[in-house]
């Protein structure tokens, strides 16, 4: 180790030595001009940087990599944590890459081809690797490009839905090298890797189906077989979707990736874990409630075989629209269940998902517009690309319209933003002094907010902003 004692140092004793033994280092630290609260979080990161030569190399010859991290040590416990306990992982942070563009209505309505399921990644079936070794480099990709990632977003910020769609594919794609590990795992001989030939789909839902993914975010997931497979493969196929469960989610000493939750498949826990086409679009046609047709709206098939998942799209979407025929008054059962989520959940004001003005109302008024005038869009069509679709289609105003995508696009930023700080899904503004302060200075580096503002009214302004809008589309109280 460079450093005697590299768990006991303050951020002076430290600055020192970096003095002697780095002057170059030393004199990146300076001009990071850490604030007083982001001292702990750089003294243990480059203590651990210090603790051996081999972890030190990079940090000398990539100085852009430490900047960064030294960045990220000011705005986020939790990434630095992961840097803390990985500093090997320093080097990633020299590949961060720009945000994709955000597609335009055109290309929204080419459709599905543009937005087809994920590839694995190379090693999920590389010869001479077992199930160990591959859950292994799973978790290490995947915690590399959250570092990856997390840097970019801390640095840049921009429009939060390209950032959330990068989160998205991360996802994604970790969930398709799960799906064919698991494969090979439950029949490493015979298991084709060509998941054209599979009778097979993981549809995403929630966050995940909008591309709107987000750290510490829950992979919702259902499990799909075509109609006529039998029952011994639906029974194989149920094995495969269980040990992809355990590849997502079983801790080791490698961490993990992301809680999976599975409860959204027809009929919840009771309901098979893997249900075929013929028998989910039954469900939706005939037992979905009103929930639960919002909540297929957003499915979004991302690993398996892509010419069936086109076909659960068609048909999922065709069978919420026959189910909705059956509601008379399915303005009044939204606007309750809306309602009843309000008074179930209590949180602050200030939370950005289900508040009053919070992102269900924009949720809500979207998916009921596109429900109401039988609009469709692509599978992973984000909230503000559904809005371009009803607007270019005449089913909401230029003004309203407007307003539900920039309190969209807020309302994501500061959840974003909260998340990156603190590393957990966000119950409303942070009380801890540390977690605020980081995340206002990371609202003005991104301009949600100038330099005399805070986030609370500023919040609270695109709240009754966007509930009005609500009220007016999908119904008064």
């Amino acid at each position: 180790a460079l450093l005697s004692d590299p768990g006991h140092q303050s951020f002076d004793s430290l600055l020192s030595f970096l003095e002697v033994q780095a002057p170059e280092v030393a004199r990146l630290v300076r001009e990071a001009e850490l604030p007083e609260r982001a001292r702990r979080n750089a003294t243990r990161l480059l203590a651990a940087l210090a603790s051996s030569s081999e972890r030190f190399a990079p940090a000398l010859a990539k100085p852009a990599c430490l900047a960064r991290a030294l960045q990220m040590a000011g705005a986020s416990d939790y990434l630095t944590e992961l840097l803390v306990h990985h500093p090997e992982d320093l080097e990633v942070l020299d590949s961060v890459r720009p945000a994709p563009p955000d597609p335009s209505t055109e290309q929204l309505e080419m459709g599905w081809e543009h937005r087809a399921v994920l590839e694995a990644h190379p090693w999920a079936t590389a010869r001479g690797l077992d199930l160990r070794e591959r859950m292994a480099l799973l978790r290490r990709h995947y915690r590399a490009r959250v570092l990856e990632l997390g840097a970019a977003d801390l640095a840049a910020g921009g429009p939060v839905f390209p950032m959330l769609r990068r989160w998205s594919v991360n996802a994604m794609r970790s969930i398709a090298s799960a799906l064919m590990i698991a494969r090979n795992a439950v029949s490493p001989v015979t298991a084709a890797s060509d998941t054209a030939d599979w009778p097979f789909v993981v549809v995403g839902m929630g966050r995940l189906g909008l591309h709107e993914f987000d750290l510490a975010s829950d992979a919702d997931l259902v499990f799909v077989a075509a109609s006529e497979v039998r029952r011994e493969e639906l029974e194989y196929w149920t094995r495969v979707a269980a040990k992809t469960l355990e590849i997502l989610s079983s801790y080791t000493r490698d961490g993990t990736l992301f809680a999976v939750d599975t409860r959204l498949r027809p009929r919840g826990q009771e309901g098979e874990l893997v249900v075929t086409v013929d028998g989910l679009c039954t469900y939706i046609v005939e037992h979905a409630q009103v929930w639960e047709l919002l909540t297929y709206l957003k499915s979004h098939p991302l690993a398996g075989n892509a010419q069936l998942g086109q076909e659960i799209a068609s048909r999922v979407y065709a069978g919420i629209l026959n189910r909705l025929a059956t509601y008379g008054d399915f303005e009044g059962e939204l606007h309750q269940m809306r309602r009843r989520l309000e008074r179930k959940v209590q949180v602050p004001w200030s939370n950005t998902k289900t508040a009053p003005g919070g992102y269900y109302d924009v949720d809500f008024a979207v998916s009921y517009l596109r429900l109401q005038h039988h609009i469709a869009a692509p599978p992973g069509a984000n909230m503000v690309e559904q809005i371009r679709i009803l607007r270019a289609a005449g089913a909401i105003s230029s003004d309203d319209a407007e307003v539900l995508m920039t309190g969209a696009g807020f309302l994501r930023s500061v959840d974003h933003i909260l998340r990156l700080v603190t590393g957990k899904a966000p119950n409303g503004l942070p009380e801890h002094v540390g977690h605020a302060e980081a995340a206002e200075t990371l609202a003005r580096r991104w301009k949600l907010i100038s330099a005399e503002q805070t986030l609370a009214p500023q919040l609270h302004e695109t709240q009754q902003q966007v509930r009005y809008v609500y009220r007016r589309l999908v119904g008064s109280e």
